[in-house]
C-alpha cells in the first residue's frame, strides 16, 4: 500500500513579533492567496472544499480584544 505524502510549509507569526515583521507576514500570506486565486482561474486548481470563518470575542480588558480569523482550503492541483 502506498503511502500518502503530506507536507505542511506553514509559517506562523507570534505577537512578539514587530509591526513590521507582522505586516510583512500579511503581504505574504495575501500574495500567496493571490497565486492561489490565480491558479483557481487558470484552472490548475480545483477547490474541492472550503471554511472561512471571523469570531469576535467580549473584550477580555478595556482597550483589546482577541479575535480569530480561520481559513482552510482543500484543493486538487492539476499538473
Amino acid at each position: 500500500m502506498q503511502q500518502e505524502n503530506k507536507q505542511s510549509h506553514g509559517i506562523g507569526i507570534t505577537n512578539k513579533a514587530t509591526v513590521t515583521q507582522q505586516v510583512e507576514w500579511l503581504e505574504g500570506v495575501i500574495e500567496q492567496l493571490e497565486e492561489f486565486k490565480n491558479k483557481v482561474r487558470k484552472e490548475n486548481v480545483i477547490l474541492d472544499g472550503g471554511y472561512f470563518g471571523k469570531t469576535l470575542n467580549l473584550p477580555e480588558i478595556d482597550v483589546a480584544r482577541m479575535n480569530d480569523l480561520t481559513l482552510s482550503l482543500d484543493y486538487i492541483e492539476i499538473k
